[in-house]
């Protein structure tokens, strides 16, 4: 059985380097050190993505439980060329990056790039916003199992949404005989016995705001 983990205290060099970094005045000094340190996180990703599959070719039975590593099936895609490693830092931790990890690479290129993506509106329009801007409800018009929507697939995606909305609201009662109470944990409300996340209140609100003589 292998001993409990701990987590070391700073070294002598972290501590020296905090302290440097608790005297430092100069915003475009700060900005300049948090570019090499983020340049370092993605040469790190790569080089572990490289060393896991060199690994691999010389002994593909290699015992890899001693690292560790949560994301060890994410840097081997690096190694292998199926992902690109600025997501893995630009998006570490999140459940997202597990969505976009499946997206062919030429998309994966332009969401690290911070490129904006195009999201299609009821009124035909198209708003462009970065990933990281977008909201829940954006995020599931936008991602399909391994691809980005066209304009195209987003429409039809959106009349299916309001399709199915449709067919699956009640008649609602008078409003105050409807009890409504908010759900921190859940993000969200109840509206009597039906519980709504705020990405779907923030797709109904837009649907409000639009104009109701809009065609689809």
């Amino acid at each position: 059985m292998n001993p409990p983990q701990t987590i070391a205290p700073p070294s002598s060099r972290l501590r020296a380097d905090l302290d440097l970094i608790a005297t430092m005045a100069d915003p475009d000094a700060i900005k300049a050190e948090l570019r090499r340190l983020a340049g370092l996180t993605v040469e790190a990703v790569v080089k572990i993505g490289a060393l896991l599959v060199r690994l691999e070719e010389i002994d593909p039975d290699a015992d890899l439980s001693e690292f560790r590593y949560a994301a060890l099936n994410i840097y081997r895609r690096v190694g292998h060329g199926q992902l690109v490693a600025e997501l893995v830092v630009m998006l570490a931790g999140a459940t997202l990056l597990a969505t976009v990890m499946r997206l062919p690479l030429a998309d994966q290129r332009r969401i690290a790039e911070g490129q904006p993506l195009r999201i299609m509106q009821r009124n035909g329009d198209t708003r462009t916003v970065p990933l990281l801007l977008t909201n829940a409800f954006e995020r599931r018009q936008l991602f399909a199992h391994d691809h980005l929507r066209t304009d195209a697939e987003q429409a039809a995606y959106l009349r299916a949404v309001d399709e199915r909305w449709k067919t699956t609201t009640k008649p609602i009662p008078a409003a105050d005989t409807i009890p409504i109470t908010l759900d921190r944990r859940r993000r969200g409300i109840h509206v009597g016995a039906r519980f709504i996340p705020v990405a779907d209140l923030a797709h109904y609100l837009a649907v409000l705001s639009e104009d109701p003589k809009t065609k689809h």
